[in-house]
């Protein structure tokens, strides 16, 4: 949202269609536009240099994926 408070071109994607909803809606509530797609970013489209700056800002990985530091193990006694 800050990008698009600037005034600039602000692209956004997630997996989630309830990211979308939820950036759409605060978008609308700050009165800010913003071009939202949902997908992998490797089928999106997006093409080289299209962009001057790019953030990467949030993602929720797979348990699977994160490191054993994240994952704490089981407390004595549960599963």
């Amino acid at each position: 949202m800050y990008a698009a408070s600037l005034d600039w071109q602000t692209d956004a994607f997630d997996l989630s269609h309830a990211g979308q909803t939820k950036a759409l809606g605060l978008a609308q509530k700050n009165r800010v536009e913003i071009n939202y797609q949902v997908g992998n970013f490797a089928d999106l489209g997006y093409k080289i240099n299209e962009f001057d700056a790019m953030a990467f800002i949030y993602a929720h990985f797979p348990a699977a994926l994160k490191s054993p530091s994240n994952n704490p193990p089981a407390e004595a006694g549960g599963n």
